[in-house]
């Protein structure tokens, strides 16, 4: 039978290869491996889960907080931050403007999503919550450099500071919130106020300053830059 004459169903053999068995030892690896690789991502679940929504650092950026927080330096700081949890005299990381959900939760969705000038019009500031809703803000100058902010409550007790800075110097004689280089300029949207003139803190916002109140040191609640801050604004309050 010629070549052409051969029947068409005819099949043509092929070796195959031998199928490969892996021994026990690979076998012990692959599932180790495996395992690994899934308590890895759980762990990184697990820790964007707690920054996004518990706890995370931030990098304090500026010197408006100096000396209590310094220019660099990484702070703690809990996301539970709202009416009921913030009080006078803590110190809050807060946002200039409020960003979409994406970038309130997680700081690389900045890099991805939006440009530098959305990161600048959104960024974090770091402040020290001097008022809070229903608190009247006042100013007292007790001399040639040095202002008081006087708080008010609801309840009519005024509130001082436990400490303050002037010049690298403990200032024992007085105890409320100051002012340095208290031009008209420097007291913003303080200028003018009085015990019978009150700035009246709106309901859903707190008042805040940085600790270095000197002229030009802070951009805070007594300029339109930053304004009262809502407390839908606050990122978290600096715990460490």
């Amino acid at each position: 039978m010629s070549q052409s004459e051969q029947p068409q169903n005819q099949i043509m053999q092929v070796d195959q290869p031998e199928p490969t068995v892996k021994s026990g030892n690979e076998k012990t690896w692959d599932k180790i491996l495996n395992v690994l690789l899934i308590v890895v991502i759980i762990a990184l679940v697990v820790i964007l889960v707690v920054k996004a929504f518990f706890v995370t650092n931030v990098k304090v950026e500026g010197k408006s907080m100096s000396p209590t927080y310094l220019d660099g330096q990484s702070v703690v700081v809990s996301r539970n931050a709202d009416e009921n949890s913030v009080q006078r005299g803590e110190v809050v990381i807060f946002y200039l403007n409020k960003p979409n959900w994406a970038c309130q939760h997680f700081d690389f969705a900045f890099w991805f999503v939006h440009s530098a000038e959305y990161r600048d019009t959104h960024r974090l500031l770091i402040k020290r919550v001097i008022a809070v809703q229903g608190d009247e803000i006042w100013v007292e100058k007790i001399s040639a450099e040095i202002w008081r902010v006087v708080v008010r409550t609801p309840e009519a007790r005024l509130l001082h500071e436990d400490y303050y800075v002037y010049d690298g110097k403990t200032i024992e004689s007085e105890r409320y919130y100051l002012v340095t280089d208290g031009t008209q300029a420097n007291l913003g949207r303080l200028a003018g106020t009085t015990k019978q003139n009150p700035l009246v803190v709106p309901e859903g916002n707190v008042f805040v300053m940085g600790d270095n109140r000197g002229l030009g040191n802070s951009q805070d609640s007594r300029f339109d830059v930053v304004g009262f801050v809502s407390y839908e604004n606050l990122f978290g309050v600096v715990v460490d």
